[in-house]
């Protein structure tokens, strides 16, 4: 069970690829649920994903709970794996099959009582509980990141490569994308030896991109517009300003770029994985418009009082949490820096300047400790097989 963008790169994906190569005949259905900060392409992006069997969009998965079967699941699964969402949802499910529900959890633990197994990335994640049902194996972002980019190029110093990230979701990447432009040409105006590229998450589409960079439409944050091409197979933006920026896929961006520009997300944690510097920076302006989860996310619709009690939670949000960069968070220090605020395009270039021009070889070895060893995957596939077999014992 999954549900939003990073859930389904960071923890299904190294989880399937594992599941494959320890259990080659394991049948793995990912079974979508709701989620506000789904992109859409959830079910598309795991339909290309060649460890996955079956794929079940959220409305399949709610009518699977009401009736007990599904036309996909021809055989009851032998174990639930919740990677995320509601997880009464998954706990549910497993009651009505009559089969464990397992899950895998980076933060503060959710209802450990109520499940069979549950995994966690640290010590302190397990905050004390750890016992037979609360178990660390490890931080599966980090295979993650090195399935797929096991190797990195990086661009020389003579003409470093500097990484967009503006996030995987629509509503940032209209937002930001235009930022980041403008970003960009405030930076090469004074390092004109810098190139860009920008980290297309395959939860955006082509069509995204270019409605994002298009003239016209509410920009919460300044911004310059740009044109899509595509030379000799390869696409750019091009900004009104005149920066180039050349579009790839989040492994390519990676496995080139000497400095990434960020906002907070699974991004952080593959960044660090690999070593890549970066600056995490995230706009303040106008938070009543940013998508929040729960209860809280409503309260923007309410007539008159819903936008200003918003922008109280979402500022409380802001203030209330140290650091927002996973690495960051998992040293508890600031490793990378972090931007957050009323933020300008000057500001953050006159930072990503100052960057540079720094050795970051210290920076580079500091992520990577942070982020630590692969091995989560493997550990959470033989963990959840234990557990299968043992409730086949107990039910035989």
């Amino acid at each position: 069970m999954v549900n939003g963008p990073g859930e389904v790169a960071a923890w299904l994906y190294p989880f399937a690829h594992a599941l494959r190569q320890q259990q080659p005949d394991a049948v793995l259905t990912a079974a979508l649920l709701p989620c506000r900060f789904a992109s859409g392409r959830e079910a598309q992006v795991i339909h290309g994903m060649p460890d996955v069997d079956h794929v079940l969009r959220w409305s399949e998965s709610l009518r699977w709970l009401a009736r007990g079967r599904s036309p996909l699941v021809r055989t009851p699964p032998d174990v639930i794996l919740h990677f995320g969402g509601e997880i009464a949802i998954s706990i549910a499910l497993g009651r009505r099959l009559g089969v464990p529900v397992v899950a895998y959890q980076e933060e503060a633990l959710q209802r450990p009582e109520w499940l069979h197994r549950v995994f966690v990335r640290d010590a302190r994640t397990a905050n004390g509980h750890e016992s037979d049902t609360v178990r660390v194996i490890g931080n599966l972002m980090v295979d993650a990141a090195l399935l797929r980019v096991p190797h990195r190029a990086a661009s020389p110093a003579s003409r470093p490569i500097v990484a967009l990230f503006p996030g995987s979701r629509t509503y940032f990447l209209q937002q930001l994308l235009p930022f980041f432009l403008r970003v960009a040409h405030s930076l090469q105006s004074g390092r004109p030896d810098v190139r860009f590229v920008l980290a297309q998450s395959p939860f955006v589409s082509n069509d995204d991109v270019r409605r994002a960079v298009a003239p016209g439409g509410e920009r919460v944050v300044e911004g310059d517009s740009g044109t899509v091409h595509v030379v000799a197979g390869r696409c750019y933006i091009r900004s009104e300003r005149g920066v180039n920026v050349e579009v790839l896929t989040p492994e390519a961006a990676m496995q080139h770029a000497r400095l990434a520009i960020t906002i907070p997300g699974t991004n952080t944690a593959e960044l660090a994985v690999l070593g890549i510097p970066m600056l995490l920076v995230l706009p303040t302006n106008r938070l009543h418009a940013v998508p929040l989860p729960g209860l809280a996310g409503h309260l923007g619709q309410i007539p008159i009082v819903g936008p200003a009690a918003k922008e109280l939670i979402a500022q409380a949000i802001v203030r209330r949490r140290s650091y927002w960069a996973h690495p960051n968070r998992l040293a508890n220090a600031a490793i990378v820096p972090e931007m957050i605020g009323i933020l300008t395009a000057d500001g953050i270039a006159e930072r990503l300047a100052r960057i540079l021009s720094q050795p970051l070889a210290p920076m580079e070895q500091r992520l990577r400790h942070a982020m630590g060893a692969p091995g989560a995957s493997d550990r959470l596939v033989q963990e959840v097989t234990a557990v299968a077999t043992e409730w086949g014992r107990a039910d035989a």
